[in-house]
């Protein structure tokens, strides 16, 4: 039986995508975790200037101030979020 002898060309061609491969799965979780930790910083970040605008709306505060008789506020969300 003769045996099949893989050229250098090969051995280094295997050899760089094995490395790159782990390389990758090494540093993937790291990337995935710093960017979703990024995006939820920034979400939080938008949610409370949403929040600090409404909360700043006239009608809001009147609403507020009355108790929310005629249910003024669940309408007007509802339309800003509409708008989105």
């Amino acid at each position: 039986m003769k045996k099949r002898i893989m050229k250098l060309q090969t051995k280094i061609i295997i050899l760089i995508t094995v490395v790159v491969f782990i390389s990758i799965s090494i540093v993937l979780p790291f990337i995935t975790d710093s960017v979703s930790k990024n995006v939820e910083e920034k979400l939080a970040i938008n949610i409370m200037n949403t929040a600090k605008i409404v909360a700043k709306s006239p009608i809001i505060r009147e609403a507020l101030d009355k108790k929310d008789p005629d249910g003024i506020i669940k309408p007007y969300i509802d339309a800003l979020l509409g708008s989105v």
